[in-house]
């Protein structure tokens, strides 16, 4: 008698092992049990199939991304070198940066990497944070997170210090500093308030408003806030932040919220409806 789930796993490696494109290899690797030492092989085996001829097998790396996506769930020690050499594997289309195509395979090699060695996974991590390809930010971006859940909160703190990262990149990094001395974030504050990058920026209102709710001493940070609503020029910035305060119930910023003043009738209106929230005004 037939086996359909047999003969379900069966054809899910067959696809893995020959199948286009990669969202069909991806989505035959969901399918297919975690850990299994049979899915391992597949993976492996077409991996180094096409390093042998990347041109002309997977130009743009989408194939292989996807099988270290997969080989996540089952990789074990001895893949670290080939998990090393993917966090270095650089292929280009076209000159330029953005010709570079392996952005996407590197942050899937970080992520399969940190599954078999956390170390070698965070120094590649912090090499990689950088390196934020346009319009995914990889694999600068998933080389933050790992940091972030390694607990490794120096290096995302020395990429804020020297300006070398933005936009999402920027926001995780600033998650990892709650919890930080307070004087590693207000030393930021100077340095970001002003800041043109509006999503690093909600990173940093975001990190600053977590942060204020564990200080012993909220003060600085209230000033900070204060300071970023009254004389900020991204006013989606702060709607958003006078909406935050409000619904965490920040008794002090409520306080400075009512009294005011407003420099323009712009900025009291924002005010004014993030007021409006409250059930008892």
């Amino acid at each position: 008698m037939d086996d359909p789930r047999r003969d379900a796993h069966t054809r899910a490696l067959a696809v893995v092992r020959q199948g286009r494109p990669a969202d069909a290899v991806r989505e035959a690797l969901e399918t297919l049990p975690r850990g299994d030492p049979s899915v391992r092989e597949a993976v492996l085996a077409r991996y180094r199939r096409i390093a042998a001829a990347p041109g002309r097998l997977d130009a743009d790396c989408a194939l292989r991304t996807a099988l270290l996506q997969g080989l996540r769930s089952c990789a074990v020690v001895d893949d670290r070198g080939l998990l090393e050499r993917a966090t270095q594997t650089y292929e280009y289309r076209s000159a330029g940066e953005t010709g570079e195509v392996a952005a996407n395979l590197r942050a899937a090699a970080l992520l399969a990497l940190s599954q078999v060695d956390d170390r070698a996974a965070g120094f590649h991590a912090v090499r990689l944070l950088r390196e934020a390809a346009w319009g995914s930010g990889e694999p600068a971006l998933t080389a933050a997170r790992l940091l972030v859940d390694l607990g490794e909160p120096l290096p995302l703190y020395a990429s804020l210090l020297s300006g070398g990262v933005d936009g999402e990149v920027a926001a995780e990094c600033f998650h990892a500093l709650v919890g930080a001395p307070d004087s590693v974030l207000l030393g930021l504050a100077g340095q970001w308030s002003d800041s043109a990058d509006e999503v690093g920026l909600l990173g940093f209102l975001d990190a600053v408003l977590e942060t204020l709710a564990v200080s012993s001493e909220p003060e600085p940070f209230e000033a900070v806030l204060l300071r970023f609503l009254r004389d900020s020029t991204h006013l989606d910035l702060v709607r958003y932040l006078a909406t935050a305060i409000v619904a965490r119930r920040r008794t002090a910023l409520i306080a400075a919220l009512r009294e005011g003043p407003w420099p323009s009738p712009t900025r009291r209106g924002i005010v004014e409806e993030a007021l409006a929230l409250l059930p008892e005004r």
